[in-house]
């Protein structure tokens, strides 16, 4: 009966296999995160709203793709309403954008004298500095079509993030069924109990997070007001999602 040898590799030819596949994975997340990102906060969105599917699905006896959807309605709602509030009161401050660029005007002017009198530096050399400053900005980086692509890839995160999470939910028990039949029949059980664990984390570390940016809100909107601030309300919002 033959015996049969393994070889080993030896520890630097392991640990440079290591490495390369380190640097391997970061390279095709690099390449692709727009991919990648939507499915991960798909993720996420599909745990966070896994306890309401059950509910509705088990508790309230309703259909599964009708729970999913329910579900998933009721959280992009509410982030939809976020930011509607955000754009109705950037809209009310674009009404008062005169009065704003002519405040602006007088800081910027001031702020010209300011640097003409302790650095001696006339105000021609400043507009030219900064004409060019922006022109080489705008070369170098392709103003125009970053933005439009960033633009793009938002729009269609938007479209593809309540999609997956769709797909995730409605599809779920396939994923745990996935995971059980590639592993040993023995850690059944202890791939059910970190699933379970990995859940319970996520989901209380959202809602602690939500939690965090209600009271952010609160306490900036609150001072604000208490300053008198116009926009209160707004800014505490924005600070919250920030």
């Amino acid at each position: 009966m033959e015996n049969k040898t393994t070889t080993q590799l030896p520890g630097y030819a392991q640990f440079t296999m290591i490495l390369l596949s380190v640097c391997l994975l970061v390279v095709i997340i690099y390449l692709g995160q727009q991919i990648l990102v939507p499915i991960m906060l798909a993720f996420l969105f599909a745990i966070l709203l896994n306890p309401t599917v059950n509910i509705l699905h088990r508790k309230w006896k309703i259909p599964n793709v009708i729970a999913v959807l329910v579900s998933i309605i009721i959280l992009f709602s509410f982030l939809t309403s976020i930011l509607f509030f955000i754009y109705w009161q950037i809209a009310d401050i674009s009404q008062e954008w005169p009065t704003i660029k002519h405040n602006f005007s007088i800081h910027i002017k001031n702020i010209e004298i300011w640097i003409r009198q302790n650095f001696h530096i006339s105000r021609y050399k400043q507009e030219q500095y900064l004409q060019e400053t922006a022109n080489k900005s705008m070369r170098e980086g392709d103003l125009m079509g970053n933005t439009l692509s960033s633009f793009t890839n938002t729009f269609a995160s938007l479209i593809l993030i309540p999609l997956y999470t769709f797909l995730i939910l409605l599809y779920r028990k396939l994923f745990v069924n996935f995971l059980l039949q590639i592993v040993n029949p023995k850690n059944e059980a202890k791939l059910i109990d970190i699933l379970v664990h990995i859940g319970s984390i996520v989901q209380n570390y959202i809602v602690g997070l939500i939690i965090e940016m209600v009271i952010v809100a609160s306490l900036t909107a609150g001072g604000l007001m208490l300053l008198d601030v116009r926009y209160a309300i707004l800014l505490g919002v924005i600070t919250a999602i920030l």
